[in-house]
């Protein structure tokens, strides 16, 4: 059969994770933090390339957004930085 197809599997945002000492307790007000978000894919395993497009919102303990930047590493994992007020 000439040619063929390349199917992709998709990123799951329900099946990624987050990690890392900005999720965690004990955050310290005006000091900055991070957390890594490792994304997998709709079959379950791991994905190695970077190009998703995450949407992150931290919210403050009065509901204030708190400003975050993404890094994506290009390797499946986006590192989020904030600095909580």
């Amino acid at each position: 059969v000439p040619g063929g197809v390349n199917i992709v599997i998709g990123t799951s945002a329900a099946l990624s994770r987050a990690y890392g000492p900005g999720l965690e307790d004990g955050v310290q007000a005006n000091e900055p933090t991070h957390f890594t978000i490792e994304s997998v894919g709709t079959d379950g395993r791991p994905v190695r390339r970077g190009g998703d497009d995450y949407a992150v919102q931290v919210t403050g303990p009065a509901g204030e957004a708190v400003p975050v930047r993404i890094t994506d590493n290009g390797d499946g994992t986006y590192r989020v930085e904030y600095q909580p007020s």
